[in-house]
Parts: C-alpha cells; sequence; structure tokens
C-alpha cells in the first residue's frame, strides 16, 4: 500500500533538477581591493569588538550588583580573604 503523499518525498535527479539563479556578489566600492581596509569597515568591527568584549563584563557586574541590592550578600573584602587563609 502506498503511502499518502509519497511523490513529495522521492528523490531527485541532480542532473536533471534545474538550476537556481546565482546572484552576483554586490561590488566592492571603487578602488578598493578589500573590504577591510575601507574605513566604514574598520569603524564598525571597533563597534563590533567593543560590543563582544564589553557585554560579558556589563553582564557580570550587574549580576553581582543585583545579588548585593536584592539577594542580601555583601562586597568581598581583601581583609577577610586574609583571615581565611591564615585559619
Amino acid at each position: 500500500m502506498p503511502l499518502k503523499d509519497q511523490h513529495k518525498y522521492r528523490s531527485v535527479d541532480p542532473n536533471t533538477r534545474p538550476t537556481r539563479p546565482v546572484q552576483p556578489a554586490a561590488p566592492l566600492p571603487k578602488g578598493v581591493d578589500d573590504i577591510r581596509k575601507t574605513k566604514e569597515y574598520k569603524a564598525a568591527a571597533r563597534r563590533w569588538t567593543a560590543t563582544i568584549v564589553g557585554l560579558p563584563i556589563v553582564m557580570y557586574t550587574s549580576w553581582i550588583l543585583y545579588e548585593r541590592l536584592y539577594g542580601g550578600k555583601s562586597p568581598k573584602r581583601l581583609a577577610d580573604l586574609a583571615k581565611k587563609k591564615d585559619e
């Protein structure tokens, strides 16, 4: 007994399948061999790098401050750590 809609799942021969149109890549600005050398790319890369570096720092700091404010934790002190080390 054939399955319902079996014709949908039949494999297709790649040689007879019609090719998809390929869109050409966007042209680079005049006189630019490598996009990484453009002023716009460098500015965007600087912003992206700053975001990737800064976001974890902001998230961790905000979590610690949230715990201090609503979790009842107190800030760590170097003197407290020295006492624990001596004991």
